[in-house]
């Protein structure tokens, strides 16, 4: 043991950062600058009614999935798109307030209510309309639940949304809980005024949460009570009270998952050793009619006395927790069940208060989400049904009562945190290669059908539950989320081999893979694995795009070139870099010539030996400490060499600069101030674009991006492209130029895909708004090319013309006080 600093001791083989026993930050290590965070994933729901039958509501990226149940099918007329980002929560409306109907929150702020029966939606709302947003701060969804306020003549929605707040001055980060009333009937049949007329914004009051993430924000099915989870600690909320008047109770470990009662009795909590704590909330009734003083004085002392009813069967940590219908008409009615799964691939249920188990098992992949069918007056025997949500990105539909699968729905976009590559197949359709690194999933996603083509496990060594636990001398080790190793992809020569390489965040125990593409089975299989092929941790993968050529480099110092020689990948050369190590690298269109960056300079080798033939440093005056990303321009005859380029001065300074490679010159360089997030990418012959994201600011309310199109012989740009997104990666698909976006969509000015999408409505009717629903974006003259800035029409859209007659007809009514079901087909009919 050697101490080699201040915050760390060296050991042999790698080293341990004292920062992360003291709760300090430690040290971040090299990653990609081009991966987004990684996309959460979203709980499915099932909604039912008497009469209308029952549907398993999902979403694929920015696509609201409904599929018919039992069957679990879902046709064209099925799918809907009505945001510009990716989806991050969905939640069905209460009962008490409107039958079939659920909305979902997207990350670019926006949340659509939708009519589940059609898959339509019917009204589209902004956060900031709905909540008072502070300008300095930066925000991201994480979640949505949905409670009942008022009367039950005057009954109302109460959302409650967690988000992730970033100071943009000093970087801090925080999560909160805010509320903000929803007044349904405004907002479907009110003219005139954008947000339906009387809908007011909520106050800036809100609950912070300790942690960078909730584990679980849920609320019970008849709206009367939310729940959130962080950390050791759940907060409970009634729909009256503030949010910063949270009801708490803590516990000693670190909660999971959480789930609240049919009849807001109970509350069940899982922690990440297993056990599944049930509290009694008749319990806590003393301290809702405390007064706001005198419950944060006694709160402490009341909420310990509170003692939980503890189960346990599970081996790790619980995942999911869901409560099933009360039986009220049964032998049993005092008997509640409720159901847990985890990494053990198994469903528990639980008869309370006995405690008696009875398993479902055999389920593909762990256990993450729970969702059973909860409605008033539900079709009968559909409140047995329970959605279940696997690892594998698979939901199953099962009937607890008789112990029995319904159906299967596959096929999902996954929550992707990296874009691998992006292009038109050969029958023309818009395809993309999504990757989440924290599971190792590759998936091959079709934009235009809006379904998966294909699925690749890349990492069979990862635990496939969000919570790994190891075990040492000393016991099992503190669970850490999403595990602590990542994943890199390339595909080579024509996607026929794939390269993958999977390593713990000290570079330990990594596994470089080279997978063969086998047309007979329509799958990638593994030709050839290499354990530990550098000394350090291996920072960049890349593969050729038309030769079976791949390049790994890493912080030893060293890269290493692979070919596939007489069937077998072998290590062909390897030289090591001339100061520091290899961070960015791309190849030449014939794969003659791998360019690389390190530290400040740009070096050139031949693939054949790896001779070093030129070195291009950046103008010292332009105070360069590293290269973020490199590409030839052109990239078939490269003449120019582009690199984008990060300072260590004031302001975290980004820029790119041009080389001339006939000359071995520089050409000419750009710098843009107040940082941003840069990406380049070559168009064809000797022109390229570049992208400069940027956060929302005091000036700007939203994120933006401006995309330059260049020509590599003059610094003027030749066109500017303003996009309201922020963008993460570019890539060039047929010379055209898409922007991959934070939010999960892809944006250009000419390329489209198909995907049924509804932007806007003005006074239509019924059939009018089923033909802009089902229109595809190439017939929609407004939708063509998927231009990044959609302006917002004025006034009001007239959503109620396009609500289902018998929802309209009875929109106000109690559930109580709806008539027989003979007269509701009448009037469904009519």
């Amino acid at each position: 043991w050697k101490r080699v600093d201040q915050d760390s001791v060296g050991v042999a083989g790698g080293t341990w950062n004292l920062a992360e026993r003291d709760g300090r930050s430690s040290e971040k290590q090299p990653s990609s600058s081009s991966s987004p965070s990684p996309l959460p994933r979203v709980e499915p729901i099932v909604v039912s009614y008497e009469g209308l039958g029952a549907y398993l509501v999902t979403t694929s990226g920015p696509v609201l999935r409904v599929h018919r149940l039992p069957e679990g099918k879902c046709g064209p007329e099925g799918r809907c798109r009505a945001h510009e980002g990716t989806i991050v929560s969905l939640a069905a409306v209460p009962a008490a307030v409107n039958r079939l109907q659920a909305m979902t929150l997207a990350r670019c702020l926006t949340i659509v209510v939708w009519d589940v029966a059609r898959a339509m939606p019917l009204a589209k709302l902004k956060v900031e309309d709905l909540l008072e947003l502070q300008p300095n701060l930066t925000y991201v969804p994480l979640g949505l639940a949905l409670g009942v306020g008022g009367s039950k003549e005057s009954a109302h929605a109460v959302g409650w949304i967690c988000l992730q707040t970033e100071n943009k001055e000093s970087g801090n980060k925080s999560t909160q809980v805010r509320s903000f009333p929803l007044h349904f009937a405004n907002l479907l049949r009110a003219r005139g005024s954008r947000r339906g007329g009387q809908q007011a914004k909520a106050s800036a009051a809100a609950r912070k949460l300790q942690g960078g993430q909730p584990r679980a924000l849920a609320a019970s099915n008849t709206g009367g009570l939310v729940a959130a989870a962080d950390q050791s600690t759940a907060y409970l909320w009634k729909p009256s009270i503030k949010p910063e008047d949270a009801l708490t109770l803590h516990h000693t470990k670190v909660i999971t998952t959480l789930a609240v009662s049919p009849g807001e009795n109970f509350l069940a909590v899982g922690d990440d050793r297993g056990q599944v704590l049930v509290y009694n909330l008749h319990q806590a009734d003393p301290l809702w009619n405390l007064s706001r003083e005198e419950r944060r004085k006694q709160a402490g002392s009341r909420t310990e006395e509170i003692q939980p009813s503890t189960f346990h069967w599970h081996s790790s940590a619980v995942l999911s927790l869901e409560w099933g219908a009360l039986d009220e008409t049964g032998l049993a009615p005092d008997v509640h069940h409720l159901y847990s799964g985890g990494s053990e691939c198994t469903l528990v249920i639980w008869e309370l208060p006995e405690g008696k188990r009875s398993y479902l098992p055999r389920f593909p992949a762990p256990l993450l989400s729970l969702k059973g069918c909860h409605s008033q007056r539900e079709e009968i025997g559909m409140e047995s049904f329970l959605a279940v949500g696997c690892a594998d990105n698979s939901i199953v539909v099962v009937n607890v009562a008789t112990k029995s699968k319904v159906c299967t729905v596959a096929g999902l976009q996954v929550p992707y945190d990296r874009v691998v590559s992006l292009g038109v197949n050969k029958q023309g359709r818009a395809e993309v290669s999504l990757l989440m690194s924290s599971r190792g999933a590759l998936q091959r996603y079709d934009l235009d059908q809006d379904c998966q083509v294909s699925k690749l496990s890349v990492s069979y060594n990862q635990d496939h539950a969000p919570y790994a636990r190891s075990t040492g001398k000393r016991g099992p080790t503190k669970p850490k989320l999403g595990g602590a190793s990542t994943t890199m992809v390339s595909y080579c020569c024509d996607e026929k081999h794939l390269c993958t390489l999977e390593q713990n965040a000290d570079g330990l125990g990594a596994w470089l893979k080279f997978w063969r593409f086998n047309p007979s089975t329509q799958r990638y299989e593994v030709e050839r694995t290499v354990l530990n092929p550098h000394e350090g941790k291996v920072v960049c993968l890349l593969g050729h795009g038309t030769r079976a050529l791949a390049a790994t480099t890493s912080t030893d110092g060293k890269f290493k070139l692979w070919a596939r020689v007489d069937g077998d990948w072998v290590c062909s050369c390897q030289a090591r870099s001339p100061s520091s190590y290899l961070k960015a690298c791309t190849f030449s269109g014939s794969g003659g010539v791998l360019a690389a960056s390190f530290g400040d300079s740009l070096g050139f080798w031949d693939t054949g030996s790896l001779d070093l033939m030129a070195v291009l440093r950046c103008p010292p005056s332009l105070s360069a400490t590293s290269f973020t990303e490199v590409c030839l321009v052109s990239k078939d005859k490269p003449a120019f060499a582009c690199g984008v380029w990060a300072s260590a001065g004031k302001g975290n300074c980004r820029g790119i600069s041009v080389w001339n490679l006939l000359t071995l010159k520089h050409a000419w360089s750009m710098r843009f101030e107040g940082g941003g997030h840069l990406c380049c990418v070559s168009t064809g012959s000797d022109r390229f674009a570049v992208s400069v994201a940027t956060r929302a600011s005091k000036d700007s309310k939203e994120d933006s991006t401006r995309v330059l199109f260049f020509s590599a012989r003059s610094s003027e740009p030749e066109r500017i492209w303003h996009v309201s997104a922020f963008a993460t990666r570019l890539f060039s698909v047929s010379g055209e130029v898409v922007i991959a976006t934070k939010e999960g969509s892809f944006l250009s000015q000419s390329f489209a895909t198909k995907v049924p999408r509804v932007e806007e409505a003005r006074g239509t009717g019924r059939e009018g708004l089923r033909a802009i629903a089902t229109a595809t974006a190439s017939e929609d003259p407004e939708e063509k090319g998927l231009q990044a800035t959609v302006e917002e029409a004025e006034g009001t859209t007239d959503f109620g013309a396009s609500v289902p007659s018998l929802l309209s007809k009875y929109q106000d009514t109690p559930s109580h006080d709806l008539p027989a079901v003979s007269v509701l087909f009448e009037g469904l009919m009519s």
